[in-house]
């Protein structure tokens, strides 16, 4: 071996030496309730404008959330559980749509909130959203304080994840933003039960992970429980390896990693079961490779972890202008909100300098290949790797890849935290100043080159946006040099880490504010969407049992609507239209002629042309087709020839009607003109309702009410079967004379997950206690 040289020696003794006389001096320790005002703060500061209603959540939130809340709180504040929705699309499933998430307890506190006129204020829904920011600050907090980093390290990991991008942007998806919240606390006691080996902590993750369930997203679902699956594979084989695992202390372990999955599928079952039915019926229960890959994330897009608007933005006031700046290239405009992830200079910088001090670790490592995961995988249709998952089970349904982003945001968010403790566990140290340089480079130039508008001739900006281009950079440099400024003073004990570090989470906390905060600022009031003309909503509220009937409001092929298409949920008008992601492929019938179309769904009232002056107006029929119907001839056919049979010929439906089976009863194939027979609506709810019939002859009576195998019929008390009538609807034979019949929503899938739930519930309940009392034995015995 050659002789080490003199002068190295001599250098390395003298950092030595050095290193000795320095000591280390850490940031303060914060109590609990500074931090929590901290983080409340915060959240006022991003949502002030929607607290103090100068603005308002907009796109689904006023098309989708508030409307399904309103309905869902309204039914539960009577009692009732809403399993079937009757205002939309001419009646469909409720309490079985997944994005509804009925049984997520914030959810079910709106039904606190209903005024007298059967609505929820959208402050109220607003708040429920606002409040999971502050989960996600805490939920992060406790995730890194699980892993020793320090108070203020870890308030720099909790505002970078609570306000990035993904989280911001997916405020229009709430159930999305539900879901992100509560993870990073989920995956703290998943790790604490499985490193710890203790069930209770195992037990308590299953639970808050049955929350996040029943929040209503299955992909988010789907992606956190592959994260689970990926930590609990990679702590077993560290545990393996470091032979830490064997014999009792290997089962235990295996036991707390499965607890998680079982017991949190188990309570999530009241809407699991239902729901797969509901999904197994709808239209987008296939999606093709095309649309899968909508919303993955271009290359390019790596820039906007520097310059979050390098291609322009989107928020509420341009958006209903339809002047925003976003210039993606062959992208629709909600891939902005789909491909958004920007977590901050902070934690980008900090981040990365975690990295580098932590890539040799168990937990460095999993960081890392999370991180690879996430990118490559939100790369969509740009990379194989999407492909391929395409492939397995369950992926092929979901769509925007670009929201696995959500592991890079988690884990950087969590590095940026080790990143600030390693700034002054290592004071003055070259080595380090060297790294805090080299990290800082690469995005400094990326911010230089936005500014300068050198970025913008590489990305073929267009030249209207190329000025925005500019702004972003010159924002991104300030906050690059801002960062790397702070944390070199940090390390060279020219600042206190309190100071520094509180100046870092200002930086933060303007970047991201500065970066997203408009992005929810939509200008209109959703309630003012709904407000309908006293007179207008009087004529259209039907006034069940006898008056029943259903208001067209739209017109497909023309463009044409007369009021927000949920407009029925908030005021109970009963409409053949709607707005929902989750739609029946038999959800509504076809026939050569409109005019036959709102016969089949009893309308009385719709919007059509009026040849006069060429406008549209609602025009009332007269008469109208009713509710329910007796006829005496059935067509039967094959299921797969009823569309077009219905599409193509027009048919007597007022004295016919076409089943997929042959009835139980004869029928005389009289019309009804010669033999007209009574069909009355005798009680009419949501759930249920009850006809009495008094019949000359054997009929098939015919119910304008959308077929679903949730439904029971009941003839003078006794089943019966109801037949899949005129492609979607409902039938029951009945034999001649008097009779009752009742229909019911008895969902066999929801009391079947009722009991497994509460079954599941419970026994995790009395696990809890018992690992409680044998951890107490054990202390005591110790």
């Amino acid at each position: 071996m050659g002789k080490i040289p003199k002068k190295s020696i001599n250098k390395k003794l003298t950092e030595l030496k050095q290193k000795s006389k320095i000591s280390i001096v850490p940031p303060p320790r914060i109590q609990f309730w500074l931090i929590l005002l901290f983080f409340i703060g915060t959240t006022l500061l991003f949502f002030w404008d929607q607290l103090t209603s100068k603005a308002f959540f907009w796109e689904d939130i006023t098309e989708l959330w508030y409307p399904f809340q309103t309905f869902a709180a309204r039914e539960f504040s009577k009692g009732i559980l809403p399993f079937w929705n009757p205002y939309i699309f001419s009646g469909m499933p409720f309490l079985a749509d997944i994005e509804v998430g009925f049984f997520y307890p914030f959810n079910r506190l709106l039904s606190l909130f209903v005024d007298s006129n059967g609505h929820v204020a959208i402050w109220f829904i607003q708040f429920a959203i606002i409040l999971h920011f502050l989960i996600a600050q805490l939920s992060m907090y406790s995730l890194a304080r699980y892993w020793k980093i320090s108070h203020i390290g870890s308030m720099i990991a909790s505002v970078s994840y609570g306000f990035s991008l993904i989280l911001v942007c997916h405020v229009i998806h709430p159930m999305i933003l539900f879901h992100f919240a509560w993870f990073p606390f989920i995956l703290m006691l998943f790790i604490k039960g499985i490193e710890q080996r203790k069930i209770k902590y195992s037990v308590l993750s299953a639970w808050f992970l049955a929350i996040s369930m029943l929040a209503g997203h299955p992909q988010s679902t789907l992606y956190e429980s592959i994260m689970l699956g990926i930590v609990l594979l990679w702590y077993y084989a560290a545990g393996i390896k470091n032979k830490e695992l064997k014999g009792r202390t290997n089962l235990k372990f295996i036991i707390c990693g499965v607890i998680p999955f079982v017991v949190s599928v188990g309570i999530f079952s009241i809407q699991l079961l239902p729901s797969r039915e509901l999904a197994s019926l709808a239209q987008r229960q296939d999606i093709s490779y095309e649309k899968a890959t909508e919303g993955s994330l271009e290359m390019k897009q790596i820039f906007t972890s520097v310059v979050p608007n390098l291609f322009g933005s989107i928020d509420g006031k341009s958006f209903k202008d339809r002047n925003f700046t976003y210039h993606l290239e062959d992208s629709a405009y909600y891939n902005y909100w789909e491909t958004a992830y920007y977590f901050g200079i902070a934690a980008l910088l900090l981040g990365f300098f975690g990295l580098l001090h932590k890539y040799k670790t168990k937990e460095g490592i999993l960081f890392i290949i999370v991180i690879i995961f996430s990118l490559f995988y939100s790369f969509g249709k740009n990379f194989f790797l999407f492909e391929l998952f395409y492939r397995l089970p369950l992926f092929e349904y979901f769509r925007m890849p670009a929201r696995m982003m959500f592991y890079l945001v988690l884990v950087f968010s969590v590095l940026a935290g080790f990143g600030f403790d390693v700034l002054w566990n290592s004071p003055k140290d070259s080595k380090t100043f060297r790294k805090i340089i080299l990290i800082s480079a690469i995005p400094l130039l990326i911010a230089i080159l936005s500014a300068t508008g050198a970025l913008s001739g590489m990305l073929d900006t267009p030249e209207q946006f190329e000025g925005v281009v500019k702004n972003s950079g010159l924002v991104s440099l300030a906050l690059i040099v801002s960062v790397f400024v702070l944390s070199s003073l940090i390390n060279q004990q020219i600042l206190k880490p309190g100071v520094g570090g509180g100046l870092i989470i200002l930086v933060a906390v303007i970047d991201l504010f500065v970066a997203g905060s408009s992005f929810n600022r939509g200008p209109d009031n959703p309630e003012k969407s709904y407000l309908i003309n006293a007179e207008t909503k009087k004529l259209f509220v039907a006034k069940p049992p006898k008056d029943l009937f259903r208001v067209s409001i739209r017109l497909y092929q023309e463009g044409v609507i007369a009021m927000t298409r949920n407009q029925g949920m908030m005021d109970k008008i009963m409409t053949t239209d709607g707005y929902n992601p989750l739609v029946l492929k038999r959800g509504g019938a076809p026939a050569p002629r409109l005019k036959t179309v709102h016969e089949f769904n009893n309308v009385r009232y719709a919007i059509l042309k009026d040849s006069a002056n060429g406008g549209y107006r609602f025009f009332e029929y007269g008469p109208y087709f009713p509710r329910a119907w007796a006829v005496h001839k059935a067509i039967v056919m094959k299921s797969n020839d009823v569309f077009n049979e219905m599409k193509s010929i027009e048919h007597d439906y007022k004295n016919e009607v076409i089943l997929e089976e042959s009835p139980s009863i004869s029928l005389s194939g009289n019309k009804i003109d010669s033999i007209p027979e009574k069909v009355q609506c005798v009680r009419y709810e949501n759930n249920d309702f009850e006809y009495k019939v008094s019949l000359k002859e054997p009929s098939i009576v015919f119910f304008s009410e959308i077929w679903y195998p949730a439904w029971k019929a009941y003839l003078d008390g006794k089943p019966v079967k109801i037949y899949r009538a005129n492609y979607c609807f409902r039938a029951v034979a009945v034999p001649a004379g008097n009779h009752i019949i009742v229909m019911k929503y008895e969902s066999d899938t929801y009391f079947a997950g009722m009991y497994i739930s509460a079954i599941t519930l419970l026994l995790s309940i009395v696990t809890f206690i018992i690992s409680l009392i044998a951890e107490k034995k054990k202390e005591k015995e110790s």
